[in-house]
């Protein structure tokens, strides 16, 4: 049996057991509701976007995190293959999950010599029995986050690859390759790859060199990342954060406070300075002439270092920990390291039994059909009942609701997102849509009826009046008008940022109003 065969054959089947922790444990039943959250289903709705309208891709407004690469390319992959959003996002997360792995093993080889199996075996016992563990002691672990897209994973996996080129020339063009489309993909790219990367590489190689030679060899990935951010302008999208002392100050102030406050948070953040001292450590005592060790442990530090500030900088609350990926997940890396170089041929046999015995009891306990093939949004069953049962045409939910039923129901509802005051709600949208009905020849849209539920209904029944009929569904209300030409006009009227967007012919097939419209 060839080594080539062997590897292929083990990289299989430790996807395979990615799929498995994805579809029977990160995507339980019980967990459902925070896998298809409006966030991560704006990859589906680019999607969409990009099949039914030309140059849709360009129209529909990107999230601030565009993650062109690898999010959207492997999600517009699966789904060109078609695979439905229920299969091709847990099968986007196990890709994911399993190019950790796989780079985690790629990167223990740079810092001592291991043979394949045992590199990617410590890898994948590290990097899916933690989530694992974890899940039996605190409440919510970040590590199945790692693995989600949209989440800043991607610019993690790409810091992974990058440490992988830290040898390469300055003028590498996959090296800059990498740059470039990773600062277009996502700003932080550039504080836990791109920074990590120069200073590394300007700490192993200033000592030998002068000065304005060190700083000449940084040029290239310097610029490829400007050019990669400067990119970012070229597309509709969110926009950065804008960074200010006061706003900054103030996430300081509530990180500080929910260090105390949220143990969960105080343990994951304190594993990643603990690692980083013993980095430190393991800096002091390794030799000057071990060059590509010296090189692998100050990206590491650098990465998790820069991860830190950024979460401290950019900190709201718990899940802001996706600001951190490298602070959280190159301890995982290093302690893959430390399992690697000591696991021998009874170890390699224990963790395989392990693994073969935890998936079998994820299948056993879940059933043969995954929980996450079958998912449906709460209220979607309801709504496209009252749709049916009403001859309700088009409506408008809140960013929570909307986009979850409108997935859900395979795009056979129009539901729209709006603000809590009923205004289009612009964030990862097309604005387009609001005014045009994909499901009717001549393209007019006709709003009859809003789900409550997240918005002001005060505010709501102010800009739109008294609605004819309210209906009940699980989690909300469903406010009804008989007039289908009522609720639009108004919505069109309190919509002036996302009427920016559309040119003047393309608005025109907003029915008129049929009365008086109530604007802020």
């Amino acid at each position: 049996m060839s080594q080539w065969f062997r590897h292929a054959a083990l990289s299989a089947a430790v996807l395979i057991l990615c799929c498995i922790l994805v579809f029977y444990f990160y995507c339980a039943e019980v967990r459902l509701d925070g896998v298809f959250n409006s966030d991560l289903l704006i990859l589906p709705q680019i999607n969409w976007s990009m099949a039914t309208r030309a140059w849709g891709w360009f129209t529909q407004q990107q999230a601030r995190l565009i993650g062109v690469f690898p999010d959207q390319f492997v999600y517009h992959g699966l789904a060109g293959l078609g695979l439905d959003v229920r299969a091709a996002i847990p099968l986007q997360m196990a890709l994911t999950l399993f190019a950790e792995i796989l780079l985690a093993a790629l990167i223990i080889a740079r810092l001592a010599p291991a043979r394949f199996a045992h590199r990617m075996i410590a890898s994948a016992v590290v990097f899916i029995g933690a989530p694992i563990a974890l899940a039996f002691v605190v409440p919510w672990a970040p590590y199945r986050d790692l693995a989600m897209p949209m989440n800043h994973s991607g610019a993690f996996v790409l810091s992974l690859t990058l440490a992988l080129r830290l040898e390469a020339r300055p003028r590498d063009p996959w090296t800059i390759g990498l740059v470039l489309i990773g600062c277009f993909s996502d700003t932080l790219f550039l504080l836990t790859g791109v920074v990590p990367l120069v200073v590394a590489r300007a700490a192993v190689d200033f000592p030998p060199l002068p000065r304005p030679r060190a700083a000449l060899k940084a040029l290239p990935v310097l610029v490829a990342a400007m050019i990669g951010l400067l990119a970012q302008k070229l597309v509709f999208h969110e926009g950065n954060v804008s960074v200010s002392l006061p706003a900054v100050l103030r996430s300081w102030g509530t990180f500080l406070r929910d260090l105390v406050a949220e143990p969960q948070l105080a343990f994951f953040v304190a594993v990643g300075p603990a690692t980083m001292l013993l980095v430190l450590r393991a800096l002091r005592r390794m030799p000057r002439a071990d060059r590509r060790g010296r090189l692998m442990l100050l990206f590491a530090l650098g990465s998790m270092a820069m991860s830190l500030a950024a979460l401290m900088s950019f900190y709201v609350d718990v899940p802001s920990l996706r600001y951190a990926w490298p602070l959280i997940g190159w301890p995982l890396v290093l302690l893959a390291f430390l399992l690697a170089v000591r696991i021998d041929g009874g170890g390699l046999v224990f963790a395989g039994l392990a693994g073969v015995i935890s998936a079998v009891i994820l299948v056993v306990q879940t059933g043969q059909a995954p929980p996450v093939l079958a998912w449906r949004a709460p209220d979607e069953l309801c709504v496209s009942k009252l749709v049916q049962e009403e001859g309700l045409d088009a409506g408008l939910a809140d960013f929570w609701h909307a986009r979850r039923l409108v997935v859900s129901s395979d795009y056979a509802l129009k539901i729209e997102q709006i603000t809590g005051e009923g205004s289009a709600y612009l964030w990862g949208n097309d604005p387009y849509w609001f005014f045009h009905d994909w499901r009717r020849p001549d393209g007019t849209a006709h709003y009859d009826y809003i789900l409550t539920a997240g918005l002001d209904s005060a505010a709501i029944l102010s800009a739109f009046g008294k609605p004819d009929l309210i209906r009940p569904c699980p989690t909300t209300d469903v406010w009804i008008w008989r007039n289908r030409d009522h609720v639009g006009p108004i919505m069109a009227a309190r919509s002036q940022d996302a009427m920016a967007h559309v040119r003047p012919r393309e608005s025109g097939t907003m029915p008129a109003a049929s009365g008086p419209l109530r604007t802020p």
